[in-house]
């Protein structure tokens, strides 16, 4: 995988919940293929597909998205 990411890795760690927790009762609910992480630090989401579904793009921005917004930290100090 570092030939993809063209960073070291030296722990990849898989998170075994691998649903995107929704923000409000209607949203759609993500379930990735494989979530991990790089470091204890960088969140990714590995996604496989078999059959051309013409919607990759859609979900991988969309769960890009979500795992983006997860791991924004609260401010402690203004």
């Amino acid at each position: 995988m570092s030939c993809i990411i063209d960073d070291k890795i030296n722990k990849l760690t898989l998170n075994e919940t691998p649903i995107l927790e929704r923000d409000l009762i209607e949203d759609k609910m993500g379930i990735l293929d494989v979530k991990a992480s790089i470091d204890g630090e960088v969140s990714i989401d590995l996604e496989m597909q078999v059959a051309n579904q013409d919607d990759i793009e859609k979900r991988i921005m969309y769960y890009w998205s979500k795992l983006y917004i997860s791991n924004i930290k609260k401010r402690t100090e203004i």
